[in-house]
């Protein structure tokens, strides 16, 4: 397993999802951005995110950088650095 920072996510298509409108009566459609800019999370060997939404970076138009588990202090600086704030 990995640390991934993603350090480029904009609020565009290749980083968008449809997300359903709960209550919402005929259903109905938003996009929702996939992955924010600063974002840390643990990914798996395959790439893939090991909690939440099961996320793949790599699957999206996105940039990131992985970093092993003993680098989590340069993880976390690479996070705050890339932020969009």
């Amino acid at each position: 397993m990995k640390l991934c920072v993603i350090t480029a996510a904009k609020d565009e298509d290749g980083n968008q999802y449809d997300c359903l409108i709960q209550n919402h009566d005929p259903f109905d459609f938003h996009p929702e951005q996939a992955f924010v800019q600063g974002e840390l999370l643990v990914v798996d060997d395959y790439g893939r995110e090991v909690s939440g939404k099961g996320r793949k970076p790599s699957k999206w138009d996105v940039e990131y950088e992985l970093f092993d588990f003993v680098d989590l202090d340069k993880a976390v600086q690479r996070s705050i650095e890339v932020k969009d704030w």
